[in-house]
């Protein structure tokens, strides 16, 4: 079971990465700003 959502994330993970990078990469920044 665990291994089939598995294999769906990586398939998409370039995808989804490549449209949410900039979001990630501000809320990367935020997070290291307040610890």
């Amino acid at each position: 079971m665990k291994s089939r959502p598995a294999v769906k994330y990586r398939k998409n993970r370039s995808r989804y990465t490549a449209s949410k990078e900039p979001f990630i990469q501000h809320i990367l920044h935020l997070a290291a700003k307040e610890s």
